[in-house]
């Protein structure tokens, strides 16, 4: 059975940005991008700006959650635009999207999951396996939420070709649906979810090596891969093309050997590497690397894992991952988001360009043939086209499924090419595109969704407390920070004036919302110490222009100074060069600089840091205006800075964090 995969390979908890850093390395290149976009083996849904759900392609038992089996997109009749919004009950709004092969789950802005579609195995984690959403009367208020646990929640889903997982609120992974190669993860090959008292408290939760914790999830066609808290990878189920990177082929939590994902070591990336996103498709699994390069390992049919042959990874065959070079996208090129498909895989690189390989059939790849690439010598690197997006366009987030390819652009809009079979290019047709010359770039459609809406790309927070589905701004609230700051639109900070105690920038999703204001320091008192929360997490404003929308520039955290050290080292700066590629002239930068709250004063070491760091981006962008602060992080506090990755303040130590928010178009 073909899956197409959540591309969220995912990232490092719920942070809103698509370059952020985490201290150890770990970052969410890709997870704030893709969770607005999922294609399955023959639809597609994606969340909208006003964060509801459109499905649309082969409407057969009930994966588009229309209450009927009718394709949406294959005609004008069944017009995407005419199409309404999927049912997910009163006031309810979308986090995140995951289609698989024949079913559908949501992650609502409460927390709680709900999916729809074919119903076997117990992929929908209903207690039984009759379809939901192909009749009247069974979306909305009537599709009741997978029971999680008494109070749990979930912050991420990922969807396989026959069952599901989330990861919870107490970063532990629930999955149910169909466990013939142990992709549940519970050391058996027992379905879960298809029959009474299997969710909730009775569904147990994977085990992983100890100490270890779950930071993202994703779902392959029959295996599950989790990145962990220290970016290490772990994956469990189906192995038969060495998809779990274990250079072995033997399947991992079903229970037919002593393999289990608590004693299995986290797959062997390369010296030095760790992960920072994750993708899994049918056969294959990828993962962008802290260096922002790409590794593939599983099946290497038709080139999939990009590497000029047919030579499978990691099945204790061929080559190791560890060994394995890391895939060429282009002369200085990395990677800022990646998706695996059933047999090819596509991904956005640092300079907002497209790029697939793998089958070419129907034009899935979208070079205008159907050529397989990444198969044979000299087909990667600078000899693999960037896919022609439109005059102007580029590419913020990618979807590779069984047949097509979906890429949320620049400026919010969808295009999708491969096969249009069943509608699930959102063409209105059943047309092909990307298969032959002509039917790229500007001829190709963008998806038109009606009322002026366009994809989301940042986070919805709705309230939950009145009758109204307005948009609220929420903050996260943290242990108590001490900060000082300065503000300088040169490129060095000055020191003249005395710091004043503010919050810091908002953190924008995925899609922005206004830049936040920075007022001018003029006082020459000296410096004040006060008691605030900073910085501060503000859910974007659904109102913000495109431009504004799409330029998000996110948070990154710096690894740990060296002990009584204000020099950056060689690993910062080039995090710190990657990072100012994304700002611009008038853009305003934050660099807070974090140390103990014990005992609690400003420590002119600790500012030193912050000045470094703004001083470097500035000497990378000219008329940056920056901003050096310091802050306390309160390490006796039990807590979890949910807007900084979930770091707990001990691990903000000698840290320096970078926020950014756009200036004026």
């Amino acid at each position: 059975m073909l899956l197409t995969t959540l591309t969220l390979f995912v990232g490092v908890l719920g942070v809103r940005s698509a370059i952020a850093d985490v201290a150890g390395g770990a970052t969410t290149n890709s997870a704030t991008r893709m969770r607005f976009v999922s294609t399955g083996d023959a639809h597609t849904c994606v969340i909208l700006d006003d964060f509801t759900v459109r499905c649309f392609g082969l409407g057969s038992e009930g994966r588009l959650g229309s209450e009927a089996t009718t394709n949406i997109g294959d005609s004008t009749a069944n017009a995407v635009a005419n199409s309404a919004a999927v049912g997910l009950g009163s006031r309810r709004t979308a986090r995140a999207i995951a289609a698989g092969s024949a079913h559908t789950c949501a992650l609502l802005d409460t927390g709680e999951v709900k999916c729809w579609g074919n119903g076997t195995y117990g992929r929908l984690g209903s207690g039984a396996t009759a379809n939901l959403g192909d009749a009247a009367g069974e979306m909305g208020d009537a599709l009741a939420p997978v029971d999680l646990g008494t109070g749990r929640t979930a912050t991420r889903i990922a969807v396989g070709a026959h069952h599901s997982c989330a990861l919870l609120d107490d970063d532990t992974v629930k999955c149910w649906g169909r466990n013939d190669f142990g992709q549940l993860g519970y050391g058996d090959t027992v379905n879960r979810g298809d029959g009474p008292n299997e969710m909730g408290a009775n569904l147990p939760i994977v085990s992983f090596p100890v100490g270890r914790t779950p930071r993202n999830i994703v779902a392959g066609a029959n295996h599950t891969c989790a990145l962990l808290d220290n970016a290490g990878v772990t994956c469990w189920g189906a192995n038969d093309y060495g998809q779990l990177g274990q250079n072995s082929l033997i399947n991992i939590g079903d229970g037919g050997t002593s393999a289990t994902v608590a004693n299995t070591t986290p797959i062997a990336l390369g010296t030095g590497r760790t992960a920072t996103a994750l993708a899994a498709g049918d056969l294959h699994t990828c993962a962008i690397l802290d260096n922002g390069s790409v590794k593939c390992w599983g099946s290497a049919g038709n080139g999939r894992l990009g590497t000029n042959d047919t030579v499978d990874i990691g099945d204790g065959i061929g080559p190791t991952v560890a060994s394995s070079p890391a895939i060429d996208l282009g002369t200085g090129r990395t990677a800022v988001a990646v998706s695996a498909g059933a047999a090819h895989t596509c991904a956005v690189l640092d300079d907002a360009t497209v790029k697939c390989w793998g089958n070419g059939a129907d034009g899935r790849l979208g070079y205008g043939n159907a050529n397989d690439r990444g198969d044979s010598a000299s087909e990667m690197g600078d000899n693999l086209p960037a896919v022609n997006l439109g005059s102007g366009r580029t590419g913020f987030a990618i979807a590779a499924g069984a047949q097509h390819t979906c890429a949320v652009l620049d400026d919010a809009s969808l295009k999708c090419w491969g096969s249009g079979s069943s509608g699930r290019r959102g063409s209105d047709s059943t047309s092909q595109a990307g298969r032959t010359a002509g039917t790229m770039g500007d001829a190709l459609a963008v998806v038109a969704f009606g009322a002026g809406r366009t994809v989301s790309v940042s986070e919805s927070t709705t309230t939950t407390t009145t009758t109204t589905t307005t948009t609220t701004s929420t903050t996260t609230t943290v242990a108590a920070t001490t900060s000082t700051s300065t503000t300088s639109t040169t490129a060095a900070p000055t020191t003249t004036a005395a710091p004043t105690t503010t919050s810091a920038p908002a953190s924008s999703g995925g899609g922005g919302g206004a830049p936040v204001a920075i007022p001018t320091t003029t006082s020459t008192a000296a410096p004040t110490t006060t008691t605030t929360v900073a910085p501060t997490t503000t859910a974007p404003s659904t109102t913000s222009s495109v431009v504004q929308t799409v330029r998000s520039l996110g948070v990154l955290i710096l690894p740990a100074f060296e002990s009584g050290s204000s020099q950056l080292n060689a690993t910062q700066t080039t995090r710190l060069s990657r990072y100012a590629t994304r700002l611009r002239t008038g853009d305003r930068v934050t660099c807070t600089a974090y140390q103990s709250g014990s005992p609690r004063f400003v420590s002119q070491l600790s500012l030193r840091r912050a000045r470094s760091v703004c001083a470097y981006l500035g000497s990378q962008v000219p008329g940056l205006v920056v901003r050096p602060q310091t802050a306390v992080a309160d390490v006796s506090a039990q807590v979890q800075r949910q807007d900084l990755m979930g770091l707990s303040p001990s691990a903000l130590l000698r840290r320096v964090v970078v926020q950014a928010t756009p200036g004026s178009p």
